[in-house]
């Protein structure tokens, strides 16, 4: 579609087609999408904004009108215990079961990447060794991956009946939880 405006950083729109995209952040002072009805809105790494209180809940969630067209995804790495994003995750947590929360939360593993773990590329450059054996703790950790599949309805909706780790991820995620413990990293991997 043809670009009918342009402010680089705040705004793209699309005239012929009465759409736009608007680029906000979270660190900004005023309300997101104040002055404006999205119908759909995606905020990333939600645990890092500034005042999400305002910025979300009084600003954005009001200009959100609930329709068929309308689409909203909030998105984050969990980084501070009893932090807005950490609350926001509990109540929906708590209240979806009798829809009595706004969001429905869905915690969406490493694992279902399986297009970026690994990539090909680096599958080519960490080649698994051929007399590799999963170390115990990967074992332990592939099967709660399995029983978390198997616990939530739109994983094992989505994902093979009797899915489980696939060797190739099992292998990238041992080298990468042995080089961060190794650096000192270990909570920073495992949090991400």
């Amino acid at each position: 579609p043809k670009m009918t405006t342009y402010r680089t950083g705040q705004l793209i729109e699309f005239g012929k087609l009465n759409s736009a995209v608007s680029i906000q952040h979270g660190s900004q002072t005023t309300g997101l999408a104040r002055g404006t009805t999205p119908n759909i809105a995606h905020l990333s790494e939600l645990s890092a904004f500034e005042n999400p209180r305002d910025l979300v809940d009084s600003s954005l969630l009001h200009a959100m009108h609930e329709m068929e067209d309308t689409f909203l995804v909030l998105e984050s790495t969990a980084a501070t215990i009893n932090d807005w994003w950490h609350d926001t995750w509990n109540a929906s947590k708590e209240g979806w079961p009798t829809r009595r929360a706004t969001f429905r939360p869905m915690f969406l593993p490493w694992f279902v990447g399986r297009d970026i773990y690994p990539t090909a590329a680096w599958l080519k450059k960490h080649p698994i060794d051929p007399n590799w054996k999963p170390s115990r703790m990967i074992e332990t950790h592939a099967e709660h991956c399995r029983e978390y599949v198997q616990s939530n309805d739109l994983l094992k909706k989505h994902l093979e009946p009797d899915w489980e780790l696939p060797r190739e991820q099992m292998w990238w995620y041992e080298v990468n939880y042995q080089e961060r413990k190794r650096k000192g990293e270990l909570p920073q991997f495992l949090q991400e």
